[in-house]
């Protein structure tokens, strides 16, 4: 959806009844060059649905039961990534356990298994530099974990409280539900905390939900429609956008141009262009008929969007 035009949505049958909690999308060519997105859903009673053609109306999934391991803590964050016809990655529990995700070549199960010695008390995940990352909430340690094997490893304490995060490049950047706001910059290894830099005071203290990188650039946002742009010159610095949007962001992906999908409280669903300025030209996403996303939803919340750079989905 280039900035600028109409966000049409497109409802998706996922094939079951329960309340989807996180997802996963990569675009991959068919033989003949069309676009196929393989989707992972995570829903409330336990499964992972999986499915390789997600741009139907009515795809054809594939169940993988795992409500016995989860026990009833529903998966909220997926990372992975796809190697030919195989996905590794990991995801993020509600209590903050975290399980390393395998679906193999051949198979369309999805696999979890735990990774050793992690516990619980987890928040935020992301994958950069073909490493995935989460916070050890009990220890305010920087962790991350193996795509491969069930392999644990503390990077280091952080001297910030935050609870999202997003990769970009050799840094992440952290954010928090009290407006906290950290840089860490690591080593060329990914393996320790070179250093941190504390950015709170760039920013008002509003809680924030969600952050995302990508396009070059890496945006959060939170309660009563609050979104901030990371600028890098003249000085690294957060610049808030013009929103005019009065709704709880709970989730945010970046799109071509770049721009913005955002989805949150009462159904909201907006997309548009960043301009050079402090504006968000946003969008309501409409469906075929006209009418908008948020008018259908009524009081239904979205939690999640996923975005491939070109196609986007919301939960």
């Amino acid at each position: 959806v280039p900035p600028g035009n109409t966000v049409e949505t497109i409802p998706v049958e996922s094939g079951t009844t329960a309340h989807l909690t996180a997802g996963w999308i990569d675009n991959q060519l068919s033989a003949n060059g069309l676009s196929s997105p393989q989707l992972i859903v995570a829903t409330t009673s336990g499964q992972l649905r999986y499915t390789v053609n997600g741009f139907t109306n009515y795809p054809q999934w594939t169940a993988s039961d795992h409500s016995a391991l989860t026990a009833g803590d529903n998966v909220v964050n997926i990372e992975a990534s796809r190697l030919a016809q195989a996905v590794f990655g990991a995801v993020l529990t509600e209590s903050g356990h975290l399980y390393r995700l395998r679906k193999i070549a051949g198979s369309t199960t999805i696999d979890l298994f735990p990774y050793t010695g992690a516990g619980s008390g987890h928040k935020g995940l992301t994958a950069t530099g073909s490493h995935i990352f989460s916070i050890d909430k009990t220890s305010d340690h920087l962790v991350s974990v193996s795509t491969t094997a069930s392999n644990y490893t503390v990077i280091g304490s952080l001297n910030v409280d935050v609870s999202a995060i997003a990769g970009v490049t050799n840094k992440i950047i952290g954010v928090s539900e009290t407006g906290g706001m950290l840089n860490v910059e690591l080593d060329g290894t990914y393996g320790s905390i070179v250093t941190q830099t504390d950015e709170s005071l760039q920013t008002n203290p509003n809680k924030l939900y969600a952050i995302t990188s990508g396009a070059g650039t890496v945006v959060c946002a939170g309660e009563d429609g609050t979104i901030y742009q990371r600028v890098t010159s003249p000085v690294a610095h957060w610049k808030r956008l013009n929103t005019r949007i009065n709704e709880t962001i709970y989730s945010a992906s970046i799109i071509a141009g770049p721009g913005i999908l955002v989805a949150g409280e009462k159904g909201l669903l907006v997309g548009g262009g960043i301009s050079g300025t402090s504006d968000f030209a946003w969008q309501p996403a409409l469906l075929s008929g006209g009418a908008t996303v948020q008018s259908q939803l009524g009081n239904i919340s979205l939690y999640a969007t996923y975005s491939d750079g070109q196609n986007l989905y919301a939960v």
